[in-house]
């Protein structure tokens, strides 16, 4: 059975294939006077939840993780009427292009604001990097720097993620009946040095990824508030993009339920030796 959630994205996804092709045909007028922007963050902070529901609204064409090192099946819709080669060769040798042809492109007249998620460690190599300077100098695309409070739950699901292979779950009535038959929750054991090393790293991108857009007008949301006030959260950044203020599905889930206590083995020794540290607030 396919969710109410899925039918409308597949709906939405099915317009845009078909609007594309009239721009494409000059049977529609399209323009370029829209909103730019990136989702700026790293990975476990909420970007496949805030991702997922910009999807849904009907004035926002939100890209992939479009310079991720993977060759993911989700460019299919990205790049749906295009050859994903020449894409995918755009993205390793003119990546420049892609954001001005491909993306940042002309569009129907009902898309009110374009974007992608980007990740602090991506386009790090080769031509790539020729981005980052790209996105720093067009101070009209707008940041929406997505952060978590707590750095100790954020590097202990990147310690699931990798654990378990799953970095995103669907909420549909299949992950629900998983749920069901799944026995429980893994759990790790953490390294003290390798755990202040993950703080630090987190933070220090954070504040390097700020100076370097501090030109731009940046929207800073943590995942915390993402998930507790997620109507609100989402109003935020929608009027901060210019769009329209539209209700919008949730169509991932949690991956982890379970209490930073139940999740990590050695959670009191690493509590003791955190304590009197700048970290010592993350512990429960």
């Amino acid at each position: 059975m396919i969710s109410k959630p899925e039918i409308l994205l597949k709906a939405k996804r099915g317009k845009s294939v078909i609007q594309d092709l009239a721009l494409k045909f000059n049977l529609i007028k399209g323009h370029q006077d829209y909103t730019k922007f990136i989702i700026l963050c790293r990975s476990r902070t909420g970007s496949n939840l805030s991702l997922n529901q910009l999807q849904f609204h009907q004035n926002i064409r939100m890209f992939y993780e479009i310079f991720s090192p993977d060759q993911s099946p989700k460019e299919f819709w990205d790049y749906i009427n295009y050859d994903i080669q020449n894409i995918r060769n755009l993205k390793q040798n003119h990546p420049v292009k892609l954001l001005d042809d491909f993306v940042y492109r002309e569009m129907p007249l009902n898309i009110s604001a374009v974007g992608f998620k980007l990740f602090y460690y991506h386009a790090k190599v080769g031509k790539q990097k020729e981005i980052w300077q790209y996105l720093k100098e067009r101070q009209e695309i707008k940041i929406i720097h997505l952060v978590r409070r707590n750095l100790l739950k954020t590097h202990v699901s990147q310690q699931m993620a990798l654990t378990t292979n799953t970095w995103y779950l669907k909420s549909d009535w299949a992950s629900k009946l998983r749920d069901r038959h799944t026995q429980s929750e893994p759990t790790i054991q953490l390294d003290y040095e390798q755990t202040m090393k993950a703080f630090e790293q987190t933070k220090k991108l954070e504040q390097e990824n700020e100076d370097f857009f501090q030109d731009h007008q940046i929207l800073k949301v943590f995942y915390e508030d993402l998930v507790k006030n997620n109507m609100t959260e989402m109003e935020k950044i929608q009027n901060f993009l210019g769009v329209q203020s539209t209700p919008v599905y949730i169509s991932t889930k949690r991956q982890s339920k379970n209490s930073l206590q139940k999740s990590i083995q050695n959670y009191s020794e690493l509590k003791t030796r955190f304590q009197g540290s700048p970290y010592a607030s993350f512990f429960e």
